[in-house]
């Protein structure tokens, strides 16, 4: 690997720092061998989002954050879906996979979506008067943090 490479007469190019120097990519790094998608497990609330981002891995020199050229899917798109950013929105409790496809390559992610933890209680009626020897039914629903509602049994 040459640092300094010669153009023309007085003429020197730093091929690390300057893609000017006549090539996009002045370092060779070998074939794409491999790419990863971060992160490999994830878990959401639904109606949260989150990024996925995908890392090549090369015969030479390492590892480069990639985002062109990537095909993204998820198994189960009721339970969660992916853009073509690679950003997953979820949908329904439950388990997808997220692939990203690049070429032949291609990386899986495990998401598991969840209902979002309750931020209160709502207790219907909120108050009741009940006689002695008397029954009074009540519901109960858990409020979200994204405003939906359960009924809880």
């Amino acid at each position: 690997m040459k640092a300094l490479r010669a153009l023309s007469a007085g003429t020197i190019c730093l091929g690390f720092f300057l893609s000017a120097c006549g090539s996009s990519d002045p370092v060779d790094r070998g074939a794409m061998v491999s790419i990863e998608l971060a992160p490999m497990v994830a878990q959401l609330g639904v109606g949260e989002q989150i990024s996925f981002n995908v890392t090549a891995h090369y015969e030479r020199f390492g590892s480069l954050p990639l985002d062109r050229d990537l095909q993204w899917t998820s198994s189960q798109t009721e339970i969660a879906s992916v853009d073509t950013r690679g950003r997953a929105t979820a949908h329904a409790p439950g388990q997808t996979a997220i692939r990203v496809r690049h070429g032949e390559l291609e990386a899986v992610a495990a998401l598991s979506v969840a209902m979002p933890g309750a931020e209160y209680l709502d207790i219907r009626p909120p108050m009741a008067a009940v006689a002695a020897g008397r029954t009074r039914q009540f519901t109960a629903e858990a409020v979200h943090a994204n405003g939906s509602r359960s009924t809880l049994s």
